[in-house]
């Protein structure tokens, strides 16, 4: 995947208050360079992906 950015994994940033209030929360984008990473790709995706907070976007650039 040399020279590609991959962008996967967005959620959305709109959810409820305890009230039912709709509020928005402010969109965090993760950016995983890679350059003779293989091996470590899948588990820095994972942990992204663990993360409670919803509003994400990850890029994995190589």
């Amino acid at each position: 995947m040399r020279g590609k950015a991959v962008r996967f994994g967005i959620a959305t940033n709109v959810h409820r208050d305890e009230v039912g209030t709709s509020m928005t929360s402010p969109l965090v984008t993760v950016v995983i360079p890679l350059y003779n990473g293989a091996a470590f790709v899948k588990e820095a995706i994972d942990s992204v992906l663990a993360q409670d907070y919803l509003a994400i976007e990850t890029w994995v650039l190589g």
